[in-house]
């Protein structure tokens, strides 16, 4: 996001000014301090590939004091034969006057590379030609007019500037470099030199600031850059994608909902000394509310840094204003895109009082105007002072008009241009060499649905705070008098820009020094695209350090994936947050608020580390580079404390001990290593996958002997497994995944002992078990399985589905736009895409949303995918057949695509995926916001391997070829698995069984018992199947039936009063049920005694007699009562 909006006849004034820089920086003792420099160099030149003639010829660029460290930085412009070499910076760091750091861009051998130069064939004028022709740019380039020249002692011009109005809206600039490019000669990185003369074109439409390297002696255009980074911020005009015209419209810019949003305008009246912002640490205004702030001069650096106390800002120690300028910043209005040309609005207040409205709504952003330059000069002031208490100081190169005689180069503040008039969907930083004034540009965005609605990155923090980070960063790096070091492809300005966005809008008083803290995701600019404060903003994840479920393809060996500049410097950003989170965690330290620098731990180390890096590494840094810079400088700072937290931060991204950026720091073609600094590395498996429910059985190995193995695992969501720990090599346990879907578990490994005793990380992939919902059924011997009936899984459907682009599939000529409903053929450059396709029956009518969230593809953006809907069929040779909805960009994720469309039960339809261009493959992932994508789930005889033989939700494996079971006469049981198409290779088994008919058995115990208290046992036996019930009846179960709930072989009975037979029902699988033989208990009542001699007169006796209960007593008495 660079724009410079200075002259380059300005800014190549840097080399005028090399000796006023370094007479204002170092004072009387520089030439000592760089004799000192020259004399470490000369006995170490084999060590840093120095010739003698390097050094003698080398000038010094810029050379000053740190007063944050103490530490001498000196930067060294190589030259040979009078000309400068292209980015040719050696930078060296003095500590208590010893050379400790050393960081050479110097083309080794140079001599050997280049001719003598007696003649230069092309002029400087022929060069401007040229370049014009190449840029294509209108006017004519004849009319170049001289201004001045410089020359060479032998009379070649070193350098010309000159004016032509019809090309450049400044001066042109034309000077002589070697301008060292890296290339292969077979498998072999070497390095080319040219003679260049180097042009500098401003375009009279001030959209572009080319640097175009014309061969000095063919005419031949080696390089084009332009110094104006375009962040467009995916929405319309963003061009991306390596050779193809990439238009993406908006990713969704949503109104918001609902009446203006005045209600997080908090109304306070009018104070002296007061600005009514989104005050620090808010990122936006949907991350807080609008409130005033008082007097905060000397709220972010100590007393007395700045030139007032009062009116601090708003003074340049001379000079005092009433509106929004002052010595850092001058913020004002550039809606009619002419900078200066005439000066825009901004605010004025006597008692400097800046409390004005903000309005969320449509249509505000010409009434926001006060507020948002209100917020733009805040937060300007809020960036310096930050910046400042970390070493951003005058000699630093930062930004101001007075810098009351500390060092470096005055005259720079920042001009920050609110809602800029030269374009929408951008925001940019031109970064001239220190002494220079570099330029803010702030866009609104738009959205080509709802063009009332312009969200104004003015009142994006985030947003202005990445932007500073590119002068932050560009002054640090190869020294405050040289600002193009960051132009190789590695290079990582867009992450520096990022992560100071981060670090300044994080609300750190919220967290706490843990996992969980550091693993919430963070969005770059949700604000302008109108997301929620949750959306993944303008980059294509979140940061976070939670890379098992947020950033997993977050890698140093993904950098092609990616584009230049800023998908490159995500990565970066993203590294630089896992440092700062492994540093608070190693010190178990946040500090609240970033501007305390009292202490530096935490995440306030984190950030010095980070700014002192910038100034120790070399120009056209590498990830290697950028990365060693960090680790000096916590050797120097330091002595060392964080370098494990460092290394396993890097090291967890790829960026390990055995990285290398490759043959050049210029084609992102690099090798990744995860093995982090330390004496004991696990050389077991790193990732492993596992079904849910089977048991691990992981063991841990080491190279080194005697190593202890200790491991930990933290709750998942997702897993049912609580969290676990262990002190052993070995982990065996079985995990439990309670989704559709596949999660990944991160096993933490410390291997004692060790030089860093770090965390090593072994990802496992939980894959889920299809579900069952009948595993286990049963058929009668010589039955049927009756139809829709067997085996059946219980999840038919998901919502996600993701597939893999492949070189070598269908392709076919997809549709444009976002959101449209007609198709309309894409232009040539994705005339032929790799397409996938999922044809889906709606389960019920109403809207669902198919949206892409997540991938790996080819291009630069991974989540890059166009999506179109389908009525009943999709014809690739006639794709605007039954064309129901098509989308490009309007997706969460950078570039991903979403679709929204009312469904019909019943109805079938065909979703079609493609990547952006033609040839582009790689993975990706759709998610619906109902499951309406078919699961297809496939049976097999073996746990593992084999062919599936029946593919389908209900599987009867009767007559099923393969399956063992031709028919029901033989019974047995059989045991089948299935697998779905989300499942991967894990099966569950489930069992088909074939039951012999149910035997009733018979039932023992029958007798007969006496009438009243009586008891039993019956006993049922050789029976087949399962006990039902027992029954009971007195009628010999003609009508009176007793249902008795036994399921058991024996029954109890007692106290009957008449004779009851007793069965048992049993039923054997789904055969038919079968009563057992009968049991009776014959119920006995005892009868009246009856005379054996009849009746008697007088005298005499009669025998009476009476029959019992067997095994019964018989009492007599002699009345019929009592006795």
């Amino acid at each position: 996001m660079l724009k410079l909006l200075q002259s380059y006849s300005r800014i190549f004034k840097r080399y005028y000014l090399v000796l006023v820089a370094l007479a204002i920086s170092t004072g009387g003792y520089a030439q000592k301090e760089v004799e000192k420099i020259k004399t470490y160099l000369q006995a170490n030149a084999a060590k840093y590939h120095l010739t003698d003639k390097d050094i003698s010829d080398m000038e010094v660029s810029s050379a000053y004091l740190s007063k944050s460290t103490g530490w001498y930085h000196a930067y060294f412009v190589q030259t040979h034969q009078s000309i400068e070499v292209y980015n040719g910076i050696l930078n060296t760091t003095l500590v208590k006057e010893s050379v400790d750091n050393v960081a050479n861009n110097f083309v080794a051998d140079i001599a050997s590379k280049v001719p003598v130069i007696t003649l230069i064939p092309l002029s400087p004028l022929d060069a401007i030609s040229k370049a014009a022709t190449s840029l294509k740019l209108p006017g004519n380039a004849a009319n170049t007019q001289e201004v001045s020249i410089n020359r060479l002692p032998n009379g070649q011009i070193e350098k010309g500037v000159y004016t032509n109005a019809d090309l450049s809206r400044e001066n042109i600039v034309a000077k002589l470099y070697w301008f060292p490019y890296d290339t292969l000669a077979g498998q072999v990185g070497i390095t080319k030199v040219n003679l260049v003369w180097n042009v500098q074109i401003y375009t009279k439409d001030s959209k572009h600031s080319w640097s175009v390297q014309v061969d000095a002696l063919t005419g031949d255009i080696i390089d084009t850059k332009d110094m104006i980074i375009h962040c467009d911020f995916g929405v319309p005009g963003h061009v991306h994608g390596p050779g193809v015209g990439h238009e993406h419209g908006p990713g969704v810019v949503h109104e918001p909902s609902g009446q203006a949003r005045e209600n997080i305008d908090i109304h306070q009246p009018l104070v002296a000394n007061s600005y009514k912002v989104f005050d620090y640490p808010l990122e936006s205004p949907n991350h807080g509310p609008h409130t005033v702030v008082v007097s905060p001069y000397n709220k972010f650096v100590p007393a007395g840094t700045g030139p007032g106390a009062t009116n601090g800002w708003h003074s340049t120690g001379t000079t005092n204003y009433t509106n929004t300028q002052g010595n850092n910043v001058w913020a004002k209005d550039d809606l009619a895109d002419d900078d200066e040309g005439t000066i825009g609005s901004n605010p004025v207040s006597p008692t400097l009082d800046f409390n004005y409205t903000y309005t969320q709504a449509t249509g505000t952003a010409a009434a926001n105007l006060n507020a948002a330059i209100t917020n733009l000069f805040y937060w300007n002031n809020v960036i310096h002072d930050v910046l400042y208490v970390y070493g951003f100081d005058e000699t630093g190169g930062n930004f101001q008009e007075n810098n009351m005689s500390r060092g470096g180069l005055g005259s720079d503040f920042v001009y920050a241009d609110a809602q800029d008039g030269s374009g929408t969907n951008n925001a940019n930083f031109g970064t001239p060499p220190d002494g220079q004034n570099p330029r803010m540009q702030m866009f609104r965005f738009s959205d080509a649905g709802n063009p009332a609605y312009t969200p104004d990155s003015d009142f994006d923090n985030g947003v202005i705070t990445h932007e500073y980070g590119h002068g932050w960063s560009n002054r640090l790096t190869g020294g405050p008098l040289i600002v193009n070091c960051l132009q190789n492809a590695e290079q990582a300005g867009e992450g520096w820009s990022d992560y100071l966005a981060l670090m300044l809008t994080t609300k750190w008083s919220t967290l706490s020094p843990n996992f969980a803290s550091a693993s919430i995701p963070r969005g770059m600019g949700s604000y302008v695209l109108g997301q929620p404060t949750s959306g993944g903003g303008i980059r294509p994840y979140h940061y976070s350090y939670d890379m098992a479920h947020v950033n997993p393809l977050v890698t140093y060996g993904k950098m092609a994936s990616y584009a230049i500049p800023h998908g490159v410097g995500s990565i970066w950003a993203t590294m630089l947050w896992d440092m700062t989170w492994e540093i608070i965690m190693q010190d178990n330290v946040i500090v609240h608020n970033i501007y305390d620098t009292t202490s530096f731990v935490g995440n306030i180390a984190a950030l010095k580390l980070v700014n002192e890096g910038l100034r120790l590494q070399a120009c056209s840094p590498s990830f290697i580079d950028a990365r060693n810079a960090i680790l000096r400088a916590d050797s120097l700072y330091f002595n060392k404390k964080y370098k494990c937290a460092i290394w396993k931060a890097f090291a967890r991204r790829g960026l390990g001990m055995n990285a290398s950026t490759g043959a050049s720091k210029n084609d992102r073609v690099v090798t990744e290593d995860f093995t982090p600094f330390t004496n004991r590395v696990l050389t077991s498996a790193k990732t492993v996958t596992v079904c849910s429910g089977t048991a691990l059985a992981y063991t841990a190995t080491s190279s080194a002997g005697g190593t202890t193995f200790a491991w930990s695992r933290r709750a998942v969501t997702g897993i049912s497994n609580a969290a676990g720990s262990g002190s052993s090599a070995t982990i065996n346990e079985a995990l439990i995944n309670t989704t559709n879907n596949p999660i990944i578990v991160v096993y933490e490994f410390t291997l004692t002992p060790a030089t860093c005793p770090i965390k090593q990380e072994v990802w496992v992939t939980v894959n889920p078990s299809p579900g069952v919902s009948v595993g286990t059924y049963s058929v009668c011997k010589d039955g049927t399985v009756p139809a829709g009936q067997g085996l059946a899984v219980s999840a038919t459907s998901t919502v996600n589905f993701s597939e893999t682009f492949v070189a070598g599939g269908p392709t076919y000529h997809r549709a444009a736009g976002d959101n449209v409903s007609t198709y309309t053929p894409v232009g040539s450059f994705a005339n032929a895409v790799f397409y996938k396709t999922i044809s889906f029956v709606a389960p019920s009518s109403g809207s669902v949303t198919f949206e892409t969230v997540g991938g790996s593809i080819t291009g630069g953006f991974p989540y890059d995918t166009y999506m179109s809907l389908y009525l009943n069929t999709f014809t690739p040779g006639s794709p605007a057949t039954n064309f129901l909805k098509g989308d490009d960009d309007s997706g969460d994720l950078q570039y991903a695509s979403k679709v929204t469309y009312n469904l019909t039960a019943g109805t079938t339809y065909v979703l079609v995926v493609t990547p952006y261009a033609n040839g582009y493959t790689g993975s990706f992932v759709v998610q619906a916001t109902s499951a309406v994508f078919p699961i297809t789930n496939s049976w097999f005889t073996a746990a593992s391997g084999g062919s599936s033989i029946f593919t389908g939700n209900v599987f009867n494996p009767v007559g099923v070829a393969g399956s063992g079971i031709p028919n029901t006469a033989t019974p047995g049981s059989t045991d089948f698995y299935v697998q779905s198409n989300i499942t991967g290779a894990c099966r569950t088994k489930t069992t088909f069984t074939i039951t012999a008919p149910s035997v009733g058995g018979t039932v023992a115990g029958s007798q007969s018992v006496c009438i009243g208290a009586n008891s039993g046992t019956l006993t049922l036996s050789g029976h087949t199947g399962s006990i039902v019930r027992w029954e009971s009846s007195t009628d010999n179960f003609v009508s009176n039936i007793v249902t008795i709930a036994n399921t058991t072989t024996t029954l109890n009975f007692s106290n009957l009063s008449q004779t009851t037979k007793y069965r048992a029902v049993v039923k054997n699988g789904n055969c038919a049920a079968i009563n057992s033989a009968v049991a009776t208990i014959t119920v006995i009542t005892a009868s009246a005694p009856t005379p054996t001699n009849g009746s008697r007169c007088g005298t005499g006796s009669v025998t009476l007699t009476a029959t019992g209960c067997a095994g019964g007593t018989i009492n007599w008495y002699a009345g019929v009562s009592g006795g």
